[in-house]
C-alpha cells in the first residue's frame, strides 16, 4: 500500500495580514478523506498553517516517507510551491509528484515548463482522479491512462479525457479534520462546503472556467440533512461553535437554491445546534426574509461580492448586478444586524482618477463606518486570472504583461498608476504593522474592529489627499513629504488610542481580579 503526503505550501499575500482567523484547507481535506475511505494512508502537511517557510517545508517533506506527494497550489503560492518541489527533487525524492487546484489546472503549460520535477497535474475536481492515480501507482498500472490529468511526454503537454463532475456530493465522505484542532486552538472556524460551483458568470473569476472543463452540472448542492450531519458531528466531536461555509456561492441558483438554504437552517434549528457561521453571497442573493431566518439559525457574517460602486465596472466584470442592488444588499444586512465583509476592486487597467476618487469617497461615506461593516483591503487591483473571460479581454494588450506565474499591468492613466504605487509602497506598507497588531475578531463588534476601521479610514483619506495633488499634476518631493508627514501623524494618533485602550482594558481586568480575590 503506497503512502500519500498532501502538502499545502506556505504563501504570503496582503489579505492574510488582514484576516484574523486561520483556516482549514477543505480541498486537501476532501482528497485525504476519499483516499482514507479507500484504505490508503494519508498525511496532511499544512505548511501554511504551521508557519513554515520554503526550507522548513522541504525538510518536513524529507522527514516523511511518501510514494506520492500532492501539492494544492494557489496562484499566490506558485513560486514557493515550485521551489519546494525543485529542492526535494534535488535532495533525492523519487516519489510521484502531482499538483492540483484552480491555478495548476489553467497554468499547466507554464508549470511544467518551470518545474520538470512534477509528474502530473490533476485537472478540475480532484477526489476521484487522485484516487485513480494512487490506485494505478499502487498496482503498478499505467497511470497515464487516468482520466482528468495532464503530463508531459516527448516535450508536449498531454491531456487525458476529462473526468465528469461529481454529480452527488453526498456520496463523498466528510472532509478530514487533521488540522481542525490546531485551527480551533488559534480561534479559527471549522470549514464546511455545502455546495460546489456558482450560477454567476463573473468575468474575473476562475470558478466557472474551472468547472466548465469537465462535463456535468456546474452547481451542485449537498442535501441539507447531510450538511447538518457533518455540523452535528463536529459539534459533538470537537465542541465546534464557529463555522465558515466556504461555498463558491452558498444560496445557489433560483428558487431551488433558496429552498435548500432554508432547509439547511431548518435542520440546524431542529437539531438545536448552537453555532455561529459565515457564508459567501452575491448581492442579488441577499433576501430579507431568508437572511433574517438564517440569522435565527446562527448566521452572523456574510462575504459580499460588491466589487465596485460604478456600473461601468460591474458591466466590465460581467457581474449582472447593479449599483442599486449593491446598496440594497448592504442596507438589508445593516438592518438585519448581520456583519459583512465586501469584496472590492479599486484599480482596473483602464480606470480613471475620477472613478477611483468616487469609489474611495463612497466607501468612506457610506460603507466603512457602518455598524456592521467588517474591515479589509478596499484598494485591491483587478487580478487577471488564467482561464477567465477577462484574460481573453486583456491578453495581448500592450500594457499587460505575462510574468512567470501571473499577469501584471500598468494602469493606462499614469496618475492612477502613480496612486496605485503610492498606496502599495507607502500607505499600505506603513499601516500594515498596525493591522497586524489588531486583527479583527470573528463576527463580533470589538475594540479591534474599531481600530481597524480607523486604520482603513486613514489609508483612504491619505489616498484622497494624493488624488488632490494628482489632479493638479504629478506628486513631487514636497507633496510626498506632506503626505508622509500627515500619514505618520495619523499612525501616531491611532497608536495613542491603542495604548489608552490597552490601559483601560488592563485596568478593568485588574479590578476584576482584585474583586475576585
Amino acid at each position: 500500500m503506497i503512502n500519500v503526503l498532501l502538502v499545502v505550501p506556505p504563501y504570503y499575500n496582503k489579505m492574510k495580514v488582514m484576516t484574523s482567523n486561520v483556516k482549514e484547507y477543505a480541498g486537501v481535506a476532501y482528497l485525504a478523506a476519499v483516499l482514507r475511505k479507500n484504505g490508503y494512508p494519508v498525511e496532511i502537511l499544512d505548511a501554511d498553517l504551521a508557519g513554515l517557510d520554503v526550507p522548513e517545508t522541504v525538510q518536513a517533506i524529507l522527514k516523511r516517507k511518501a510514494d506520492l506527494i500532492g501539492f494544492s497550489i494557489l496562484q499566490v503560492a506558485a513560486y514557493p510551491a515550485l521551489e519546494i518541489i525543485k529542492q526535494i527533487r534535488t535532495s533525492g525524492i523519487r516519489a510521484h509528484i502531482t499538483a492540483g487546484g484552480h491555478y495548476p489546472t489553467f497554468a499547466r503549460e507554464e508549470i511544467f515548463k518551470e518545474c520538470d520535477g512534477i509528474d502530473s497535474i490533476v485537472m478540475g475536481e480532484g477526489e476521484y482522479t487522485l484516487l485513480e492515480l494512487v490506485k494505478a501507482l499502487n498496482h503498478g498500472e499505467d497511470w497515464k491512462k487516468v482520466r482528468g490529468i495532464a503530463y508531459v511526454e516527448d516535450g508536449q503537454v498531454v491531456l487525458t479525457p476529462p473526468r465528469p463532475l461529481i454529480e452527488d456530493l453526498d456520496e463523498l465522505p466528510f472532509q478530514a479534520r487533521d488540522t481542525l484542532p490546531e485551527v480551533m486552538r488559534r480561534v479559527g472556524p471549522a470549514s464546511i462546503i455545502t455546495s460546489r460551483g456558482c450560477y454567476g458568470h463573473c468575468g474575473f473569476c476562475s470558478i466557472n472556467a474551472f468547472y466548465r472543463i469537465s462535463p456535468g452540472k456546474k452547481w451542485r448542492g449537498r442535501n441539507p440533512e447531510n450538511v447538518a450531519d457533518e455540523i452535528e458531528a463536529l459539534v459533538k466531536r470537537f465542541g465546534t461553535k464557529i463555522f465558515v461555509f466556504n461555498d463558491d456561492n452558498f444560496v445557489g441558483p433560483g428558487k431551488t437554491g433558496k429552498q435548500r438554504a432554508y432547509r439547511i437552517g431548518e435542520e440546524i434549528l431542529r437539531r438545536k445546534l448552537d453555532i455561529l457561521y459565515a457564508i459567501p453571497a452575491a448581492v442579488n442573493d441577499v433576501d430579507r426574509e431568508l437572511f433574517g431566518f438564517l440569522k435565527r439559525t446562527g448566521l452572523r457574517s456574510v462575504f459580499l461580492g460588491i466589487e465596485s460602486m460604478l456600473q461601468r465596472h460591474l458591466n466590465l466584470l460581467n457581474k449582472h448586478t447593479t449599483v442599486e442592488q449593491n446598496e440594497e444588499a448592504i442596507r438589508t444586512l445593516e438592518e438585519l444586524g448581520l456583519f459583512y465583509q465586501i469584496g472590492f476592486i479599486m484599480f482596473y487597467p483602464d480606470c480613471t482618477l475620477d472613478e477611483v476618487q468616487y469609489n474611495i469617497r463612497y466607501i468612506r461615506d457610506h460603507i466603512l463606518k457602518n455598524d456592521y461593516c467588517g474591515t479589509q483591503i478596499f484598494t485591491g487591483d483587478l487580478r487577471i486570472l488564467q482561464g477567465t473571460a477577462l484574460e481573453e479581454v486583456y491578453k495581448g494588450k500592450e500594457f499587460v504583461k505575462k510574468e512567470r506565474f501571473h499577469y501584471t499591468y500598468r494602469v493606462q492613466d499614469e496618475r492612477v498608476e502613480q496612486l496605485r504605487i503610492l498606496l502599495d509602497q507607502l500607505i499600505m506598507k506603513k499601516t500594515f504593522p498596525l493591522m497586524k497588531e489588531c486583527k479583527e475578531e470573528f463576527m463580533v463588534s470589538s475594540w479591534q474592529r474599531f481600530l481597524r476601521t480607523e486604520i482603513c479610514d486613514l489609508q483612504l483619506s491619505t489616498a484622497l489627499k494624493a488624488i488632490d495633488y494628482l489632479e493638479k499634476g504629478q506628486i513631487e518631493g514636497p507633496e510626498l513629504k506632506t503626505l508622509i508627514r500627515d500619514l505618520n501623524r495619523g499612525i501616531d494618533a491611532i497608536r495613542e488610542t491603542m495604548a489608552r485602550g490597552k490601559e483601560r482594558r488592563e485596568g478593568v481586568e485588574g479590578g476584576a481580579i482584585a474583586t475576585s480575590i
